[in-house]
């Protein structure tokens, strides 16, 4: 009988508490903060965090130097460094950083051809006064303003270190570069053989006509001159 009694009670207390147990899980949710670029989670930190359904949660993105912040992607996106939001399920948010400064064109190891060489570069900050940029180390930096791109004219061919800095007075905030090959393409080099062929001709006839022209004005003033001596006399 007593041992029967034990048996009820602990059912008994089991039935009692089991809901509680259950929904004491339910209510325990994962934060998963990752990080993208070079930057921090300045609260909690990297990794997974678990938390009551219901608590407010707040998250302050940081980033390293010649870094910036960007967004927050995941199941909460904002642009807003820092964030709070309420916890009502599992969620993984990732803090995404960018260089505040760098080269988007051409890309390391790049083989461009041509006679040229185009530089694009993004800049993700206003507090800055001009960039400058120089084809090598051996070269002078030379200042091109606030623009977004430069050329380099007439290039030789070879290796090349494409450089481009990011400047605040003389203070130099970022810099990037990209190593690449260079192979000499002239406007010439690619043209078919149909085609320079109809254009050593056309020129051929424009030189022609130009030499025409000149004798018919040679011999009009010869003419003329000789009219004159004969007046004379």
């Amino acid at each position: 009988m007593k041992k029967t009694t034990i048996i009820f009670t602990a059912i008994l207390l089991f039935s009692i508490m089991a809901p509680s147990i259950v929904t004491a899980d339910e209510d325990i949710h994962e934060l998963t903060i990752e990080i993208e670029g070079e930057g921090f989670e300045f609260v909690y930190g990297e990794g997974t965090h678990e938390f009551m359904e219901g608590d407010e949660v707040e998250l302050i993105a940081r980033p390293y130097d010649e870094h910036v912040f960007t967004e927050w992607k995941g199941d909460y996106e904002s642009e807003e460094d820092s964030i709070n939001f309420t916890i009502k399920r599992d969620m993984t948010l990732t803090a995404v950083f960018e260089p505040v400064f760098g080269i988007d064109h051409p890309e390391e190891e790049d083989v461009i051809e041509g006679r040229d060489i185009e530089v694009e570069w993004t800049i993700r900050t206003e507090e800055y006064s001009h960039v400058e940029v120089r084809l090598d180390e051996n070269d002078s930096w030379q200042s091109v303003g606030d623009r977004s791109a430069w050329m380099f004219y007439d290039t030789d061919e070879g290796n090349h270190t494409v450089e481009a800095r990011l400047m605040d007075g003389r203070r130099e905030i970022s810099r990037d570069k990209a190593e690449i090959e260079f192979e000499r393409v002239d406007w010439y080099d690619t043209m078919p053989v149909w085609e320079m062929l109809i254009l050593v001709v056309t020129l051929s006839m424009l030189c022609g006509i130009d030499r025409l022209f000149k004798g018919i004005d040679i011999g009009r003033k010869t003419k003329k001159k000789i009219e004159e001596w004969r007046d004379r006399r």
